[in-house]
């Protein structure tokens, strides 16, 4: 007979890329820069914009992103690699919208969700900031209904 502990919390976003790196404990090098953040360790301008696509590749699917831009901008972004995808499109999925117009949606490829988020961040260009004001990692069915939808159907 085994126990099973029947208070146990749902796993949060945390867990899922930590246990989705490999490692139940510490996260890989992969996801860390993310994780840091989460903890509150490290600020969004603090880490490469490229650790955003390679925590949502470990998560699998797994968790989303929301990120609150400059300008009253927002996004979400998450991953899907279950289905196949055109030639210009990839398992990135990028939400974008202002507050006061509906939500854009694109699937995109690792590299041109990389270029969007150089592009927040502000890495060619040294006298801007970091445009990312606020980001959240949630699990997937935390996240808003489109998203949901939108990637492999998952409810």
């Amino acid at each position: 007979m085994t126990y099973q502990n029947l208070d146990r919390q749902a796993q949060t976003a945390r867990q899922r890329l930590v246990e989705a790196s490999g490692t139940p404990f510490a996260p890989s090098p992969e996801i860390r820069p993310v994780v840091a953040v989460i903890d509150g360790r490290k600020r969004n301008d603090e880490i490469d914009p490229a650790a955003w696509r390679r925590a949502l590749e470990a998560g699998d699917g797994s968790v989303a992103v929301y990120f609150e831009l400059a300008g009253d901008h927002e996004w979400w972004l998450a991953y899907d690699d279950d289905r196949e995808y055109g030639e210009y499109e990839g398992p990135f999925h990028q939400w974008s919208r202002y507050p006061t117009g509906p939500w854009d949606h694109s699937a995109v490829t690792g590299g041109m969700l990389e270029m969007n988020l150089e592009n927040v961040y502000g890495v060619s260009d040294r006298d801007r900031e970091c445009a990312v004001y606020r980001s959240r990692v949630v699990r997937l069915e935390d996240a808003p209904e489109f998203v949901r939808r939108e990637v492999s159907d998952r409810d």
